[in-house]
């Protein structure tokens, strides 16, 4: 935060968010009803792609990979 300064949190309103975003010291935006639909279409993509991804790349096949990778290192 320092290196581009203060970033605004956007939120939906919740009562909680304006609490945690005084405590960390960031500044709290409202967004208005046309942005908050954008906003959860963006979270929804953003999910079915990590969903996409964690489909060809499970965990396990990772933590095998890590293993073997640990074990010649």
């Amino acid at each position: 935060m320092h290196k581009y300064g203060g970033v605004p949190i956007y939120t939906d309103g919740a009562g909680w968010y304006a609490d945690a975003c005084r405590w960390a010291g960031v500044e709290h935006v409202v967004y208005d009803r046309p942005l908050r639909n954008l906003m959860e279409r963006m979270v929804q993509y953003i999910k079915d792609r990590t969903e996409a991804f964690d489909d060809l790349f499970p965990v396990r096949a990772q933590a095998r990979i890590r293993a073997r990778v640990r074990a010649h290192a």
